[in-house]
């Protein structure tokens, strides 16, 4: 070994990943995709590994750190950590490579043991040696990444990219960028200098691993490569680092060097066992931790302002001082390879000192006062609010609003005095909700517990622990009836004709007057008023669900989820009978066969997602993950059951949504007062079990298969107004129930192998906070519970179509909701909402039945949907071509005619044309309508096949024969009839209407090119309310009717010129004036104006009297309705027509407006600008319009306004004159403008939704759910890729399957520490390393967990869990945040006999590096003592252990204290000692140690959805599971046997004192030890013998001594058995009047409280 005079304490390597994978960070916020590390990284971080390895922990190394363990790993001396943030795979996995070159594995007897039995085993992989990494989160710790979401660093960042100095280098290098920007080596990325760092990182991975790229930057230049690094390290350089120390540029230095300095001193300390610690980072805190310890400073550094290399590594060595007085700390760095393995590290000196070496003290204070403390200092310094620093942001708003509260400054105003009671109660009330706001928040935030208060609120019934249905007793039949006694009335007519007159009341009539007389009891009751209204109040919860957590929908906010019901509760109780009830009761229909989830409209702005969860564990607990409300379902005329209290538990674990108890089988109680007490006695039950007051609803039979129906409507209006508040964990992940599966697996592939993988797509309304879609920069990993498989990677995720919408403004104007509204969406029970449905891809169809022809005869069972699906199995039907079935068809006008109509043939015109061709003798007909007025959705598309007032539609009866029965197209049109009925309530006329336009020609003679465009509302086609009943008023079905009837002289009278006053309606249209043009550049005259008449009009209307003229006077007789002669006869007025709407303009008007004059003086009023040579431009056409006269104009018309914006106008009025009556009125009030804290919270968490909506009210739907994703309430659809065949093939849709996402820390692994407390119901005590089946998060997974208990200085390992109190528990698992609630298991099976849930609690911390210790005792004996120094054996085994315990405190059984010394040669094992004092040879020596316990690494999914039966997963099975299973005995181990102890009488050896000493001793102290008598006495000597007297008078005495002890004992017997006898007669007396007692309290009690009953009832009476 080299000799050190200067040796190694420790040291703090920081080192850099290895070589990785391309990936993109943000230049302001850093914010870094995912990427992977490469083979080349890990040879580079195993190098470095081997390298470290060799300077610190070989022995023969001049740097070697004392006392390190050369080959094999001891954890206590290792601690170890890696950045889990940004690039924290790739820095993981350097970690773990870095660690296999330091400590490689082992060889020879360290990783090879042999067996009792002579068998040999291997360590895995050679004796692979297993490190502990810690994996910090920068959201649970900003040591390693203090620049994440720090605010200040942020802004700090944009100012530089914004400073002089920046945009000068970028300006120098301008000519640069622009070549590097069009050069394509760049990835497509933005080429500016503020993004150097990604174009660096994407060149320099490409340059080493892709060689055609490599080959193109050498042809393009050498030096580029060079160039881009070099501006990438001034990027960098002047983003983290600062001028000064203080500066926030230096943040990852701050928080770095946080965690260096306390592990630098603790190196110093005697006791402390780790001698390295080990920091996996990126390159940024290398540079602000060169520039904070000036090391780049100082002339000798070569990389003072360089990004390092990949591996580059810096270490801090802590080493004793030369002169023996200190401790020295030097600073070594090697820049990754490019320095070269033989190298080494090289040392700096800091801080320009000149010295590789600094004193430990002067390093620390010259770095203390700049480096972050804690978070909270970080918080402080960064200006961040958010994330771990939510918790100092509520603390110092709390005390803000307290000290605003306890403030007694005015506000200047006049106000009138207060009272000091009125003051007294308002400080009481302040205080109080400011304590309890308080209260809730550190309760929420895991502060501050509530678990022991409610727990001693919750107490058992007469039935104890529920029993399982199969073998649970009946309380009510084993209960003994007792009889109420007679109660004589107190009140009432019978009280008044036994106990004479009712005493009058003291009290008046007046009710005012009698305030209470006592100012104590005015005080309580102020006091119990004040309590009553804080219990109604809450923390306010941050909503991230924009509104769906309400699942209310309509005016205030966007479309949101549909409410998850879910049904719970045993077997037997009812649950799908009630669903039934539930679908009946929103949709008027029966689903037979319900399966899965039903989604239904329940009004303008509900929709329920109805969803029957299984008897079984598993779906139990994922639906009380997403359900919104639980309809918990007990058989009234059973009681509880197990599977009722199992429920509950996983509710209340997941965030306890709002619970309605249902009872059922309610018929089944016999007798009146039976059902009473029932009710009574499970109301307390449930109220006990969840919170007082929570609603119970009672259903008492069922009645042709279903509720009855007036009770289900009173439990669907709770359901109806039911409220909602956000969970936690809810409101922070985004998740959706699946009501649609698919596979989408090649069925090519499925037939060569069927047990592959599968491709599934599922369907659902996302709820809780916006998911955004995977892309090339984003993945999306989601967990499916139960599906054994811990994440999927969503492929695709796109938006569909709402298959439930809710009815909009225009579809639904009434107050209630439509029946074509009430619209159900089953996909798994075979229903969905319309006969259609889009998923992205297909187009299903779905029909009742299956598409197979029908027979002859069948006929429609009205079980179709609607037309859709008619159309679609009439098509299967069709025997003919459609031309051929339009060449048979006939048209009948009415139902009811007798004949169909006829088309004449046609007649060849003067020229002889055929009658095929264009026949200008045919009247061209016109289109009535125009489509071009805009786009009509799928819903018009559909109506025009469903309402023969339309168009020309083609129906069923357009393609059958002549031969059809006349009753068939009866029905036909009546049906029609009542679909017009039903869509005409989509408008307020009662019908549909369309835009009238120009009439044009059509196409061919008697045909109609153009189409029909409809709309629901007159607002989508361009109409104002003045134009309703124009032309868009017109029913089109008499214009339908046909052109070959002829009879139209013996048609009725009204249908009469028809066509006629049609053209003149149309001519008389009103439209949308421009005033503009009617003003400055009209021809019109002002009767024409006046008459609605447009600049393109006169002609158009000329031209088409023409063309009917000439139409009518060739033909006359080839139409049924016919347009009348534009001439009429003398005296008939053109206003007598019967259709005529519009009152004819007056002749004394319209003269008026000829006036030149009178045109010009009002011209002015109509424009903003000045008129005459300095007169302004006139308005852009179709601008702004002020009516100066203040007046209503008689020709101007109103401005059209939707109704939205006309609700709007009128709630600002409302609000105005509201706040002005409050101004006038309320002037003196105190609490005029002041709002409390709730309110304050209130509104400004509704602030920041309203502008989170407002940020991305102006982008487009793509465009958003890109940026901030898909909101909650849209339906989409995800692909999963490599899903578990047997997922697939054993699909249940009755099991719920819920799509849960993932957060970025969430897909990390570590251990994590839980507060857990046993179930009281579950009869088992849990067991350390016990496997247990624990629900966190989404996720359910089984591990083995430790558990241990906090003493104040460690974690102490528990063997068992504490029974009634909470304990600690780490397990491995996947990352979950802290304060998240769990629930644990030890079986899922129905089998199992007891209470299942084993266990819950509250997730602490998810750091990983808290240590589980365990108590330790080491014996052993001296074999040599030396006074107060001995030799011990037995206690070690060898010289390597003893080592270890060096300086550790041993102590004897007596009690004499001790320390261990050294290590001897020989024997091995064996050591010397030195006590306080002697010790003897029969002593037993202890060493009292701790051993650190690792949970073990185990992390098993639950696989239930793989299962045909769900409720069969098992997992991992204990030892005596297996051995039970499989009948196989225990085997005995000899060294386990009990064995009798048997404890040796201990003999002590006389005490000796020396002579010598014995005569230095005084008389006192000396020992009075009298020398054995070697002669006998005279006593002894003498003989005695007794004489005959003597020995009679002996006798005699022997005798009566022995009566005389006869008779004490009987005396004594006697007087016990009379005691006892006393005793039992006291003990009968004490307990006569313990009854008698007990009787007196219960009478006086129940006197008292039916004095305080009948007190109170007089009281209400007279109140």
């Amino acid at each position: 070994m080299a000799t050190n005079t200067n040796p190694v304490l420790g040291a703090v390597i920081i080192a850099r990943h290895g070589d990785r994978q391309g990936f993109y960070q943000s230049p302001t916020t850093y914010t870094a995709t995912a990427t992977a590390i490469t083979a080349v990284g890990e040879v580079e971080e195993y190098q470095l590994g081997d390298l470290m390895r060799r300077t610190y922990a070989v022995s023969s190394s001049a740097d070697y750190i004392t006392g390190l363990n050369e080959t094999a790993l001891t954890s206590s001396q290792i601690n170890s950590t890696a950045d889990g943030g940004g690039e924290g795979g790739v820095i993981f996995d350097s970690a773990t490579a870095f660690w296999q070159g330091f400590y490689p594995p082992t060889t020879g007897a360290i990783s090879t043991i042999t067996l009792a039995n002579g068998t040999n085993i291997t360590s895995p992989l050679n004796g692979y040696q297993y490190i502990q990494i810690n994996a910090v989160l920068p959201t649970d710790d900003v040591d390693l990444e203090g620049w994440t979401n720090c605010n200040a660093w942020t802004a700090r960042t944009n100012a530089v990219y914004n400073s002089t100095a920046f945009l000068a280098v970028q300006s120098e290098h301008e000519a640069f960028l622009t070549g590097l920007a069009t050069s394509g080596l760049v990835g497509g990325r933005a080429v500016t200098l503020s993004n150097m760092w990604n174009i660096f990182d994407f060149m320099n991975v490409q340059s080493i691993h892709n060689a055609t790229y490599a080959a193109d930057l050498r042809a393009y230049g050498n030096s580029t490569l060079a160039m881009v690094r070099t501006l990438a390290n001034y990027h960098e350089y002047v983003t983290f680092t600062d001028s000064t120390g203080a500066g926030i540029g230096n943040v990852a230095g701050k928080t770095f060097l946080s965690r260096v300095i306390p592990s630098l001193q603790a190196f110093t300390s005697t006791t402390n066992t780790v001698k390295i610690a080990h920091y996996q980072t990126a390159y940024k805190p290398f540079l602000s931790v060169f520039n904070m310890t000036n090391v780049a400073g100082s002339g000798t550094f070569p990389y003072p302002d360089a990004i390092v290399d990949y591996a580059s590594v810096m270490t801090f060595e802590v080493r004793e001082n030369m002169a023996g007085n200190g401790h020295d700390v030097r600073f070594n760095f090697r820049n990754g390879t490019t320095d070269g393995d033989s190298n080494g590290l090289v040392p700096y000196p800091l801080f320009n000192s000149g010295s590789v070496d600094m004193d430990l003290n002067t390093f620390v204070s010259n770095l203390e006062p700049y480096i972050f403390a804690d978070n909270k200092a970080w918080c402080t310094g960064c200006n961040s609010t958010g994330g771990i620093c939510s918790l100092y942001t509520t603390i110092n708003s709390l005390n803000a609003s307290i000290a605003t509260l306890n403030s007694t400054g005015g506000s200047g105003g006049h106000h009138d005095a207060v009272s000091p009671i009125g003051a007294g109660f308002i400080g009481f009330a302040v205080t109080t909700a400011v304590f309890l706001a308080a209260l809730a928040v550190l309760g929420a935030l895991g502060i501050v517990s509530f678990g022991a208060a409610a727990g001693s609120r919750r107490r058992r019934n007469q039935s104890g622990i529920p029993l399982k249905a199969g073998s649970m007793n009946r309380m009510e039949s084993t209960a003994q009836q007792t009889n109420r006694s007679h109660r004589p009335p107190k009140v009432g007519n019978k009280a008044d004709k036994k106990g004479g007159p009712k005493p009058q009341s003291d009290r008046g009539s007046n009710p005012k007057a009698f305030a209470s007389k006592s100012g104590r009891k005015a005080d309580k009751n102020a006091r119990r008023n004040v309590e009553k209204d804080q219990t109604r109040l809450h923390v306010p919860a941050v909503d991230r669900t924009f509104g769906g957590t309400s699942g209310q929908g309509g005016k205030e906010t966007d479309d949101v989820p549909p409410v998850i019901v879910a049904v719970m509760g045993p077997e037997g109780v009812g649950k799908t009978t009630l669903v039934r009830s539930l679908v009946r009761r929103y949709t008027k229909n029966t689903m037979a066969d319900i399966k899965g989830p039903v989604t239904v409209v329940t009004g303008k702005n509900r929709r329920l997602t109805i969803i029957e969860c299984p008897n079984d564990l598993g779906s139990m607990i994922d639906t009380a993950k997403v359900a919104d409300l639980v309809l918990l379902m007990v058989d009234g005329s059973f009681g509880f059951e197990m599977e009722t209290f199992e429920a509950l538990s996983a509710l209340s674990s997941h965030g306890l949504p709002k619970i309605i108890a249902i009872l059922t089988h309610l018929d089944l109680v016999k007798t009146p007062a039976a059902l009473k007490a029932q009710k009574k006695r499970l109301k307390n039950r449930f109220w006990t079990e969840v919170y007082d007051g929570a609603k119970m609803f009672y259903l008492s039979g069922v009645m042709n298969g279903r509720y009855p129906d007036r009770e289900i409507l009173n439990l669907s209006r709770f359901i109806s107004v039911a409220k909602f508040r956000p969970l936690v964990f809810r409101n922070t992940h985004s998740y959706f129930l699946a009501d649609r599966f698919e596979d989408l697996t090649p069925r090519e592939t499925l037939r060569t192998n069927p047990k592959s993988d599968r491709t599934i797509a599922l369907f659902g309304y996302l709820r809780g906070v916006p998911l955004r879609p995977p892309s090339s920069s984003h993945s999306v990993r989601v967990h499916i519970p139960g599906s054994g498989t811990d994440a999927f990677e969503v492929s695709r995720m796109m938006e569909l179509m709402d298959p439930c919408p809710l009815p909009t403004k225009d579809s639904e104007k009434r107050r209630k909701l439509g029946d074509r509204n009430k619209v159900a969406y089953a996909p798994m029970s075979g229903g969905a909402g319309g006969g259609v449905m889009w998923d992205g891809e297909r187009v299903w169809i779905n029909t009742s039945g299956t598409f197979t022809r029908r027979e002859e005869g069948d006929e429609d069972d009205g079980f179709m949907a609607g037309d859709g699906e008619k159309m679609v199995m009439d098509l299967q039907d069709v025997n003919q071509t459609l031309g051929d079935g339009i060449a048979a068809s006939e048209i009948r006008l009415f139902g009811s005619s007798s004949a169909p109509l006829t088309v004449p043939a046609a007649r060849d015109d003067a020229s002889g044309s055929s009658s095929t061709g264009p026949s200008p003798a045919k009247r061209d007909r016109r289109a009535a309508f125009n489509d071009a007025v805009g786009d009509h959705d799928d819903e018009d598309d559909e109506d025009d096949l469903e309402s023969d007032t339309d168009g020309q539609e083609m129906r069923e009866e357009d393609f059958e024969s002549a031969s059809d029965d006349e009753d068939e197209d009866e029905e036909e049109e009546e049906e029609g009839d009542e679909e017009v009925e039903v869509r005409g309530e989509r408008d307020n006329r009662g019908r549909r209407r369309a835009e009238a336009t120009n009439p044009v020609a059509a196409s061919g003679p008697g045909l109609r090119t153009e189409k029909i465009a409809y709309a629901d509302s007159d607002s989508e086609l361009g109409f104002s309310d003045a134009e309703e009943g124009g032309a868009g008023g017109m029913d089109d079905s008499d214009d339908e009717s046909g052109d070959e009837d002829d009879e139209e002289e013996d048609g009725p009278e009204w249908k009469k010129n028809l066509a006629g006053r049609a053209a003149e309606n149309l001519r008389t249209t009103r439209r949308k004036q421009n005033l503009m043009r009617l003003i400055y550049d009209s021809t019109l005259t002002p009767s024409q104006i006046s008459a609605g008449v447009t600049e393109e009009q006169p002609a158009l209307v000329a031209a088409l009297d023409a063309d009917e003229d000439d139409a009518l006077m060739e033909d006359d007789s080839d139409d049924l309705f016919q347009l009348a002669r534009t001439s009429r006869p003398a005296g008939v007025d053109v206003n007598d027509d019967e259709d005529r709407f519009r009152a004819a303009p007056s002749a004394t008007l319209l003269a008026r407006w000829e006036d030149d004059a009178l045109l010009d003086s009002i011209r002015d009023l109509f424009i903003t600008g000045r008129t005459g040579a300095n007169a302004e431009p006139l308005e852009e056409e179709g601008g702004d319009f002020e009516d100066l006269e203040g007046g209503p104009s008689s020709f101007a018309p109103e401005p059209v306004q939707d109704e939205a914006e006309r609700a709007e106008e009128l709630a600002k009025k409302k609000e105005a004159l509201k706040r002005k009556f409050n101004n006038e009125y309320d002037d003196d009030s105190d609490e005029e403008g002041k709002k409390d804290f709730y309110t304050e919270q209130k509104d400004e968490l509704a602030r920041r939704l309203e502008a989170t909506k407002a940020e991305f009210k102006d982008d487009d739907a793509e465009t958003r759910a890109m940026v901030e994703g898909h909101r909650p309430g849209t339906y989409v659809r995800i692909e999963l890729q490599n899903v578990p065949y047997t997922l697939v093939e054993n699909f249940n849709p009755r099991v719920p399957i819920l799509v849960g996402g993932l957060l970025a820390h969430e897909e990390s692994f570590g251990y994590v520490q839980v507060r857990i407390k046993k179930h009281r119901w579950y009869p088992k005590i849990l067991k350390t390393n016990d496997p247990l089946i624990f629900s966190l998060g989404w996720r359910r997974f089984q591990t083995v967990p430790v558990y241990s208990l906090d003493d104040g200085t460690r974690n102490r390992m528990l063997k068992y869990t504490p029974e009634h109190m909470h304990c600690l528990a780490t397990f491995y698992g996947p990352i979950s945040a802290p304060n998240t609630g769990f629930c644990a298991f030890n079986r899922l099976t129905n089998e199992t006999p007891s209470f299942r849930v084993s266990a819950s609690g509250v997730v602490l911390d998810v750091d990983g590096s808290t240590q589980i210790v365990k108590k330790l005792k080491l014996t052993g004996v001296p074999y040599k003592i030396f006074k107060n120094t001995a030799f011990v054996k037995d206690m070690f085994t060898s010289s390597l252990e003893v080592a270890k315990f060096e300086g550790a405190h041993i102590r004897t059984v007596s009690g004499i204290r001790g320390q261990v010394k050294k290590a001897l040669a020989k024997p091995e094992g064996c050591y010397r000692a030195t006590f306080e004092d002697k010790v003897l040879m029969s002593d037993i020596i202890f060493l009292r140690a701790w051993y650190q316990i690792k949970p073990r690494q185990y992390y098993n999914p639950v696989g239930s959805l793989l299962l045909q039966d769900k409720s069969q997963w098992r997992g991992m099975r204990l030892t005596g599971e297996v051995r039970r299973d499989q009948s196989l005995k225990t085997p005995t181990d000899v060294n386990s046997l009990y064995k009798p102890i048997v404890r040796h009488t201990r003999r002590f050896n006389t005490l000796k004192v020396p002579k010598k000493l014995q005569s230095a001793l005084p008389y006192a102290s000396k020992p009075k030890i009298p020398k054995a008598a070697t002669t006998k006495t005279y006593l002894q000597k003498r003989a005695v013998v007794l004489e005959a007297d003597d020995k009679k008078a002996l006798s005699l005495l022997q005798q009566i001594t022995a009566i005389n002890k006869d008779k004490i004992a009987k005396r004594k017997e006697k007087k016990t058995e009379t005691k006892e006898k006393r005793k039992r007669k006291l003990d009968r007396e004490d307990e006569a009047r313990g009854e008698r007692e007990k009787v007196d309290r219960k009478a006086h009690f129940k006197k008292q409280g039916n004095d305080a009953k009948s007190a109170d009832k007089k009281r209400r009476r007279t109140e």
